[in-house]
């Protein structure tokens, strides 16, 4: 029997390091972290002090919204947004 104390794996995020996210997104480190600046790109998860990663599922979106063609405007929305789900997902847990 589960107990609240069990990690149960099928609810963590996967989280990706900057290589990857590079990878994924197609952007230099100097791009990404210019489009974070810009807010048209999810920032990291900080998880120690020298440690950042993101959840998979922010990049999954932001890629999905680049090939619908969302505008700059659009892409700040939905960063928007994700920030706000990332404080209602662990306010709600």
């Amino acid at each position: 029997m589960a107990t609240d104390t069990q990690f149960n794996s099928s609810l963590s995020p996967v989280l990706l390091k900057r290589p990857s996210v590079s990878g994924a997104s197609l952007l230099s480190k100097t791009a990404l972290y210019e489009a974070i600046k810009q807010g048209t790109f999810p920032p990291p998860v900080k998880l120690a002090k020298r440690c950042v990663a993101w959840p998979k599922q922010e990049v999954d979106k932001w890629l999905s919204a680049k090939c619908a063609g969302y505008s700059e405007q659009q892409m700040r929305d939905l960063i928007k947004s994700m920030l706000e789900s990332r404080t209602t997902q662990l306010l709600s847990s």
